[in-house]
This record gives structure tokens, C-alpha cells and sequence, in this order.
């Protein structure tokens, strides 16, 4: 649990929000910035840190590719995802919101999602 944080030694990527959320758990001294998620994941099973907070799709693609660490719980929070189109730009808004919708109700998101994330990421 988050709780279970406090006092670790938490690894985040450098200059990220990650260390934001990490100092909420433990002191400065015990978060470690890496220049990627991944090199702060393959630290995990050497013991240098105790947990590594990233992305939930990047710690289930170290999962699936084997690397020796597991998964712990709940996302401690949820970034929320978008497609950045200009204000003005009213019909492309439009034109993207039609195939996501359309997406999402004909199974093909769900398809997609399976493929590359092994699960369906709609609404996580």
C-alpha cells in the first residue's frame, strides 16, 4: 500500500512529477532520480531501491517482459490522458471525438488495447 512507502527507497525519472508523489511518502534523501523508468525498474531487483513509481503501462510492459518485480496495488493517482487539438479547430475536435466514440462502441479500442497492452486501458 502507499502507506508501506514511507521510509523507502523510491526510484522516479529525473525531473518528473513521479518524485512529486514520491516525497509525499518519503524523505529527499530516499527518492533517487534515473534517466528513464526502465533503468529505475531493472534497480528493483538488485535491492539499491525498495519501489519505483512510473506509469502503470510502463510497469506492466517490464512485467510482461519478465523482469523480476510485481506489481503492489492501487495507482497511487491518475494522470489524465488527451489529444491536444487547437481551440479553434472546432471540426477536427469534432471529426476525433466521432472516431473515438465510434471506436470505443464497434470493440475496436478494446481490440487495440488488448494487442499492445494485454487489457483494456478505456477509463483507467
Amino acid at each position: 500500500t502507499a502507506d508501506d512507502l514511507k521510509g523507502k527507497k523510491i526510484g522516479v525519472v529525473k525531473a518528473s512529477t513521479f518524485r512529486d508523489v514520491a516525497l509525499e511518502y518519503t524523505d529527499e534523501k530516499n527518492v533517487t532520480g534515473y534517466d528513464s523508468d526502465v533503468i529505475a525498474l531493472q534497480e528493483l531487483p538488485t535491492g539499491r531501491i525498495d519501489a519505483v513509481i512510473t506509469d502503470q503501462m510502463v510497469g506492466f510492459e517490464a512485467i510482461k517482459n519478465e523482469l523480476k518485480i510485481k506489481d503492489v496495488g492501487e495507482p497511487l493517482w491518475v494522470d489524465e490522458m488527451a489529444i491536444p487539438i487547437m481551440k479553434d479547430n472546432t471540426e477536427l475536435l469534432e471529426k476525433v471525438n466521432a472516431a473515438l466514440e465510434e471506436m470505443i462502441a464497434d470493440g475496436t479500442y478494446d481490440t487495440i488495447s488488448e494487442k499492445w497492452f494485454g487489457r483494456s486501458i478505456l477509463g483507467e
